[in-house]
């Protein structure tokens, strides 16, 4: 099994958790099982992106942390040594830019998807009795 199955696997029943929850939460009163599933799965994406970007905040941190360390041990050596170093790090520095923007991409990803989840829950509200009843019967 490869890990985007996993992931799927996983995501998918972090959701069905949460969206047992939710039904709990209302006490398993008939409603909207599909607003239930629909705000347990932003709720759950939304954990998704923040762990991603927590993950991709600390690797980022770490590698400037190594960098800085084996550039700090290259200096003393000097020579050839260094400038090899040096050379390499300045060519991982594109990798290190594409994880820098990477994680800003999901930190506007999160803070649209906080503004969505109000969205779902607002589309997710019953519709007044009139309505339904003017939806049903046309009058």
């Amino acid at each position: 099994m490869d890990n985007t199955s996993i992931f799927k696997k996983e995501r998918e029943a972090r959701i069905r958790a949460a969206a047992y929850c939710l039904a709990e939460a209302r006490g398993f009163a008939p409603g909207d099982a599909f607003a239930d599933w629909l705000a347990a799965e932003a709720e759950v994406d939304a954990q998704i992106a923040a762990e991603a970007s927590e993950y991709l905040r600390c690797w980022i941190v770490d590698w400037d942390l190594a960098v800085t360390e084996l550039l700090d041990t290259a200096k003393p050596v000097g020579g050839d040594v260094l400038v090899r170093i040096e050379e390499t790090v300045l060519a991982l520095r594109t990798v290190r830019a594409t994880a820098v923007q990477r994680l800003v991409e999901l930190n506007h990803a999160n803070a649209e998807h906080a503004g969505a989840q109000l969205d779902v829950a607002a589309d997710s509200a019953p519709r007044p009795a009139v309505f339904r009843l003017h939806a049903i019967g046309g009058q």
